[in-house]
C-alpha cells in the first residue's frame, strides 16, 4: 500500500500525497456504490440518452476499480493511462448535455466504428491470404450492414470525412466548448498523462524514484 514505508528513498511527502489521493477517490467509488450505482442499476425503460449516460458510467466505474488495485510506484503507466481514460469519459459524459442530438450519435457511432474495423480486417485478409485469420465473420459485418451504416454516417455526420469520436470533433475542439475545468486538465495535465500511453522514453528517463510517486497522486 501507499502508506507501508518504502524501500527505495521516496520522500514521505511523495508517500503520503499519494495515500491521500488514494484515499479520496477509495471514499468517493465508496459513496457511489452506496448511494448512486443501485439506482443507476434499477432505472426502468432508459431512453437513448440514459443508454449513452448509463453505459459511460459503467465504463468509468470499471476504470475506478481498476485504479484503486494499483498501490505502487511501479504501477505509475497503469495509473497514468487509466486518468488519461477518466479524462476523456468525464468529457464524453458532458459532451452529452452539449452536443445536438448527442446520444443518436453516440448510439449510431457504435457500428460506424464496427464497420471501419470489420472492413480492415477484411482488406487485410484480401491482401493477404495465406495468413493464419479467419476474417470470416467481419466479412460478414460489411456484407450485412455496410450499405445501411454508410447511410446513417452520412446522414448523422454529413461533410466529416475522418470520423473519431461520435461527436464528430477532436478532443481539443470537444475540451473548447466545455471550458472549465476541462480546458485546463486538457492543456496541463492530459500531455503528461500520455507520456505513459505513448512510445518515448519521455516522463520515464532521469528522474528521481519520488517523480513516480508523484505522478500517481
Amino acid at each position: 500500500m501507499w502508506g507501508q514505508p518504502m524501500t527505495t528513498g521516496i520522500p514521505a511527502q511523495a508517500t503520503e500525497n499519494a495515500e491521500r489521493f488514494y484515499t479520496m477517490v477509495k471514499s468517493i467509488n465508496n459513496f457511489d456504490k452506496a448511494e448512486v450505482k443501485g439506482v443507476i442499476d434499477t432505472l426502468l425503460s432508459p431512453t437513448p440518452a440514459d443508454i449513452c449516460f448509463v453505459g459511460t458510467y459503467y465504463r468509468t466505474i470499471c476504470n475506478i476499480d481498476t485504479i484503486l488495485e494499483c498501490q505502487h510506484p511501479k504501477h505509475v503507466q497503469a495509473v497514468a493511462m487509466l486518468a488519461r481514460g477518466l479524462f476523456e469519459l468525464a468529457v464524453d459524459i458532458r459532451l452529452l448535455e452539449v452536443i445536438p442530438n448527442a446520444a443518436l450519435k453516440m448510439n449510431e457511432f457504435i457500428d460506424v466504428e464496427k464497420l471501419r474495423c470489420a472492413r480492415k480486417i477484411a482488406a487485410f485478409k484480401y491482401a493477404n491470404p495465406n495468413t493464419d485469420l479467419d476474417a470470416t465473420e467481419y466479412v460478414a459485418f460489411v456484407t450485412r450492414n455496410g450499405e445501411r451504416v454508410d447511410r446513417i454516417r452520412q446522414t448523422v455526420w454529413p461533410n466529416i470525412r475522418r470520423l473519431n469520436h461520435w461527436s464528430g470533433l477532436p478532443l481539443g475542439d470537444r475540451v473548447a466548448l466545455l471550458k472549465a475545468p476541462f480546458d485546463q486538465l486538457y492543456e496541463v495535465d492530459y500531455p503528461r498523462l500520455s507520456w505513459y500511453t505513448h512510445p518515448g522514453l519521455t516522463g520515464i528517463v532521469n528522474l528521481r524514484p519520488e517523480t513516480f510517486t508523484y505522478m500517481c497522486s
